[in-house]
């Protein structure tokens, strides 16, 4: 997997670790944050913007995981696998080169988004540990349950339900926009039900770290 997806990492990184921050950046904290927030669009924009690496985390992990699916439909290179490792083994191993490939994709992301945002963005008191751990968490959990899916699913043509009735959902409903305290101040029912929502402890965690 090193080998492979290697080839692809210079595309995937000017996609998602230098394109996706500078849309988002110039998006939320530039045009957006000033037009809805005013005076105040500094500190909201930054609370929006944080919750945007959720988008390029999912589509990264979601490449990787369900390479298995296609491969499955197709050349069967992991009946190959299969001769070397157990299953269980093989399953491991996807979702941790998944995890580590997406983490390795976000390093840059949030310190691109200050390097173009810069009097746009506060993040005066963040902790980068912190974020590094809970960036890594977030692509550890988001690959996990796309391996899952890859193995449910039976067919590549169930791909668009996938995004419209799971990746959708969790997203918009996981912290991406509106963080978690505004919620709660909204339907304290609505943010207990979130709770069961991984995502929304990905980007609050996030939020936290900047």
């Amino acid at each position: 997997d090193m080998y492979a997806y290697g080839k692809q990492l210079p595309s995937y990184f000017l996609n998602y670790a230098l394109i996706s921050p500078l849309i988002f950046t110039l998006g939320i904290v530039y045009f957006q944050a000033p037009l809805y927030f005013g005076q105040n669009h500094v500190a909201l924009g930054t609370l929006i913007l944080t919750g945007s690496c959720i988008i390029p985390t999912l589509v990264v992990v979601f490449h990787v995981t369900f390479s298995l699916l296609f491969d499955l439909e197709r050349q069967r290179y992991v009946d190959y696998q299969l001769t070397l490792l157990n299953p269980r083994l093989i399953i491991i191993e996807r979702i941790l080169f998944a995890s580590f490939y997406g983490f390795i994709l976000l390093i840059p992301y949030f310190p691109f988004c200050y390097l173009i945002g810069r009097s746009h963005i506060d993040f005066s008191n963040a902790s980068w540990p912190a974020l590094m751990l809970i960036l890594y968490l977030g692509c550890l959990c988001a690959a996990s349950y796309h391996q899952l899916a890859a193995i449910i699913l039976t067919s590549s043509r169930q791909l668009s339900i996938f995004w419209i009735r799971v990746n959708n959902i969790l997203t918009m409903l996981g912290g991406f926009f509106i963080p978690f305290k505004t919620i709660a101040a909204y339907s304290p029912l609505l943010s207990y039900l979130l709770y069961f929502n991984p995502l929304l402890y990905y980007t609050e965690g996030i939020r936290q770290s900047l």
